[in-house]
């Protein structure tokens, strides 16, 4: 369940009403925080293709050297 961990204390907190989430947006942003908070978002669009239950946070995927790149042309001999 999102929004469980990390969360502000004290009169950051005090009166706040929680709700479930219902909608779901497409938002780029820069990075991660350490703190798992995005930095510098942006907000996309609305997403009426997933519903607020299948989404759940994306990782990177490990960059394999070599993968993805182009082949290298023969050079020409002089």
């Amino acid at each position: 369940m999102p929004f469980t961990e990390n969360l502000p204390a004290g009169r950051l907190i005090a009166g706040a009403h929680w709700m479930n989430p219902t909608m779901v947006v497409e938002v780029a942003f820069t990075e991660w925080t350490e703190g798992g908070h995005i930095r510098h978002p942006s907000f996309q669009g609305l997403r009426e293709d997933k519903s607020a239950r299948e989404v759940v946070r994306e990782r990177a995927a490990i960059a394999i050297p070599g993968a993805g790149a182009r082949p290298r042309r023969p050079r020409a001999n002089k």
